[in-house]
């Protein structure tokens, strides 16, 4: 029997596969280079020319360190009162400070109403008068702020809360426009039982910083700066490592304060004081702007420089939730400590022609070697027809430095 004779398989030519490897590259890179390098506010792409030597990764991106700023210092407050209400007498110094005080919790005037306050203030600080204030109403600040959006966009503002842990007792310190406040001293034994090394013991300081109101604080670094730390032998408790520096309240915190921790090391031999504790904490303040778009749902490439920042708007998408806002942010200071900021609820806002607001559900952000991207995501809950768009802008972003020193502090 005769087998048909097999054709031989045809071969692509190599010079084809060259090619289509070719166009595979090709669009690689174009696909990168549109997504990475284009800057928006253009409706031509434009053309950068970028040594792949000096283009940083979107994790360790190079920024200039943030500028050094001058500490404002603190209002200085006259005023007499003698057997004013607490409502009446935070009325007077809300005026002289230039601030927005209000109750935090319902009928909060009405349960203070028995007490009055008798003070004298010469050319003295905003928040040791308003401490005072605090201590003969038994009122504190509430350091959380509230909910919603409104709310939250207003940061100024300073809720008063019923002092029921007795706050007002703990030390504090003037500094420049700022007060610092310790709030608790703790000593923790650690044995770490995975491995052969001495039981640890670690002294924390908790404090919190309330800024001077006209200051506008982003956020505060969590670990200050430790100077000096002694005990009453004069043995050093500064750890051998310094702590790693990084910054907090970026989130819904208010303008006004600042949490921050101190961590020493226990002295070799048992003391019962802290002799002398200096440090220096750190703030990143700005001044905060208002940003409308009008007319948002046709709003489109939209560009704005206000104070060296640059807002380019993109345009609000339909979600099946609700919307996107998309933006875009270069220049200033650093662009990264602005799209933190504005990553969280209140601080930019979609409502509708009733001025209500959309609810907050989250946001994204993406870097590039030249800017920031941000997308800010709302529901839409009930509401038709979203209206304006308005954005806190922080400008003028500097980072300022606060020394500040207490002394003869118990030791757990």
């Amino acid at each position: 029997m005769t087998e048909p004779m097999r054709q031989p398989a045809q071969r692509v030519p190599s010079w084809l596969l060259y090619v289509l490897l070719v166009l595979a590259l090709a669009g690689g890179v174009y696909y990168v280079w549109w997504t990475v390098f284009r800057i928006p506010g253009s409706s031509q792409a434009d053309v950068i020319v970028v040594d792949p030597r000096t283009v940083a990764t979107s994790a360790h991106l190079a920024f200039a360190p943030l500028p050094r700023g001058t500490d404002p210092g603190a209002t200085l407050i006259t005023l007499q009162l003698k057997n004013a209400a607490p409502d009446a007498a935070f009325g007077e110094l809300a005026k002289l400070g230039a601030v927005d005080i209000r109750p935090g919790t319902p009928g909060l005037w009405q349960q203070v109403k028995a007490r009055s306050i008798s003070a004298s203030f010469t050319r003295q600080a905003f928040w040791p008068s308003f401490f005072e204030l605090c201590r003969q109403s038994g009122l504190y600040p509430n350091d959380v702020s509230t909910s919603g959006d409104a709310a939250l966009a207003n940061r100024a503002i300073i809720q008063l809360i019923p002092d029921l842990r007795n706050r007002i007792r703990c030390p504090a310190v003037s500094a420049g426009s700022c007060t610092i406040v310790l709030r608790q001293i703790s000593h923790t034994t650690t044995a770490d039982l995975s491995v052969q090394k001495p039981t640890q013991h670690d002294i924390h300081v908790d404090l919190t910083l309330y800024a001077e109101p006209k200051l506008s604080i982003l956020e505060t670094a969590y670990v200050p700066d430790i100077e000096q730390a002694i005990d009453e032998a004069g043995n050093s408790l500064v750890p051998p490592q310094p702590p790693y520096r990084s910054y907090s309240g970026g989130g819904t915190g208010n303008a006004w304060s600042g949490n921050m921790q101190i961590r020493l090391v226990y002295p070799p031999k048992p003391s019962k004081r802290i002799a002398r504790l200096t440090a220096t904490a750190r703030v990143i303040a700005a001044k905060i702007q208002a940003l409308e778009i009008p007319d948002v749902l046709n709003a489109h490439d939209v560009s704005n420089t206000i104070d060296g920042v640059n807002v380019f708007f993109k345009g609000l998408t339909q979600t099946p939730s609700g919307y996107a806002a998309g933006f875009y942010f270069s220049g200033g200071a650093d662009p990264r400590v602005t799209t933190r900021f504005l990553s969280h609820r209140g601080r930019v806002r979609l409502v509708d022609a009733q001025g209500r607001d959309y609810g907050f559900s989250g946001s994204d952000n993406s870097n590039s070697p030249q800017g920031f991207n941000l997308s800010v995501r709302f529901s839409r809950g009930s509401l038709t027809g979203a209206a304006k768009l308005m954005v806190s802008v922080p400008t003028q972003i500097r980072e300022i430095r606060v020394p500040f020193t207490f002394t003869d502090l118990p030791l757990p």
